[in-house]
């Protein structure tokens, strides 16, 4: 079974595996389940996990449960990884890793978790599986983000701030300043939707951060589709500018963008971008210009869309995620 579990690691990581391929293998890895090392079934979950299996693989969660004090702390979260992505919550693995983590001595779990990647993986897993029991694994999973984000690339601060946010745990004033300045040095990593998803969650923006943005938007929007611009205007302006008035040198950079797409928007995109920069600029030149164009579109009725609510959620997927970033050698 080891052969095949390292022939399923390698596809996986050469992207060959399919669910047809995985589907016909499961009947064979239940019946030599016995057989397998705790290695192997932390591969196997993960294969299945990244094709997204819509069959829960229940002999390798419940493998894995009952042999849950072989696994390395690595292993664990990797095994929480695959369960938050295959959407499986087995109490008894999330509970026992959670403890595990936690009890692990703070210089020794800062030797384990010391790649960003890892402790990126870590917290938005454990946020996914909402594993909330253990008083301590928040304020141990924060402690770890502090200690690791200045080596973090984008997409692992727009995980954690992201997992932070759907706990509803909010960041210690150290860590949202630290955020702040790693997201400043990484600027140019972010894409136009994952710097919005990142302003939305992130909870504290600073000024600094904010001018930093209005610097990198010409190269966010250069090749940005209208779902860009519309969740860039309505979650990271929205939230970047929530308690300060928003730099007019924004709206000069997006208006060009917000004209070029304004027939591709969907009518609730409009009213959400409408109402966005209304709330920000007021009845400044520019938005009256875009209201105009809008307006002119056709089948578009702002005043009979208003009747209606709209909420745009952005929907960070781990998996998607952790495939965008160098991976580090979770099953090491």
């Amino acid at each position: 079974m080891h052969e095949l579990a390292t022939v399923a690691k390698g596809w996986r990581e050469l992207g060959f595996l399919t669910p047809d391929l995985m589907l016909s293998m499961l009947p064979y890895i239940t019946d030599n389940i016995h057989s397998m090392t705790g290695s192997d079934i932390v591969t196997f979950l993960d294969a299945f996990a990244t094709i997204r299996l819509t069959v829960e693989p229940q002999p390798l969660v419940e493998a894995a449960a009952g042999r849950i004090e072989e696994f390395t702390p690595l292993q664990l979260v990797s095994v929480c990884s695959s369960l938050a992505r295959l959407n499986v919550h087995s109490l008894t693995i999330i509970s026992r890793s959670a403890e595990r983590i936690c009890e692990m001595l703070p210089e020794h779990r800062r030797d384990v978790f010391s790649h960003g990647h890892d402790v990126a993986v870590t917290i938005y897993s454990f946020a996914k599986l909402r594993a909330m029991l253990n008083p301590s694994l928040w304020p141990t999973l924060m402690s770890l983000f502090h200690d690791t984000l200045d080596g973090m690339v984008a997409a692992h601060l727009t995980m954690c701030v992201t997992a932070f946010r759907r706990v509803h745990v909010p960041l210690t004033p150290s860590v949202a300043s630290a955020v702040n300045r790693r997201a400043m040095q990484v600027m140019a990593e972010f894409s136009a939707t994952g710097l919005a998803m990142f302003l939305r969650d992130v909870q504290i923006v600073s000024e600094s951060l904010v001018s930093r943005v209005a610097m990198h938007l010409p190269r966010l929007l250069e090749s940005a589709t209208a779902e860009d611009v519309a969740v860039l205007v309505k979650e990271g302006l929205l939230t970047a500018a929530s308690s300060r008035p928003c730099p007019l040198v924004i709206l000069d950079v997006l208006r060009p963008y917000i004209i070029q797409f304004a027939g591709s928007f969907t009518d609730a995109q409009r009213l959400d971008i409408l109402n966005c920069l209304t709330h920000h600029y007021g009845r400044e030149e520019s938005v009256e210009e875009i209201s105009g164009i809008f307006s002119s579109v056709r089948h578009w009725n702002p005043v009979s869309m208003s009747q209606f609510t709209f909420e745009r959620t952005i929907a960070v997927d781990e998996d998607d995620v952790t495939d965008a970033v160098a991976r580090s050698p979770l099953m090491a």
